[in-house]
């Protein structure tokens, strides 16, 4: 998994939600990582586990956390299911195309 900006998003009640400045970084098996979406800012902590599935922790500065499981489809996006007090749904990321370690990005598009 590449460190980065990502495109994110996920499904609730039938709606699609954009999560914004989205940035992970992959310390061997370790993530760590922040962005935003319509709820606020969040912290994103997890790992990596030896079948390639991604763990990761989406917690709010009100203390809501949310639960993320995910696969990677060999082709660059990750999706799953997030999961939160009895609710749950989909999500899908990937990493920004065309990200250079210069911090420029050339490509936006998911």
């Amino acid at each position: 998994f590449p460190s980065g900006p990502w495109h994110a998003h996920y499904d609730q009640g039938g709606a699609r939600f954009e999560m914004h400045d989205v940035i992970l970084r992959f310390d061997r098996d370790q993530l760590s990582g922040e962005g935003r979406d319509t709820v606020g800012t969040f912290r994103l902590t997890g790992y990596v586990d030896a079948e390639n599935q991604l763990h990761m922790l989406k917690k709010y500065d009100n203390l809501r956390h949310v639960a993320y499981l995910g696969s990677h489809d060999g082709e660059g996006t990750v999706s799953g299911m997030w999961s939160l007090w009895g609710d749950e749904g989909t999500f899908a990321m990937r990493p920004v195309l065309g990200f250079r370690e210069s911090g420029e990005i050339t490509d936006w598009k998911f």
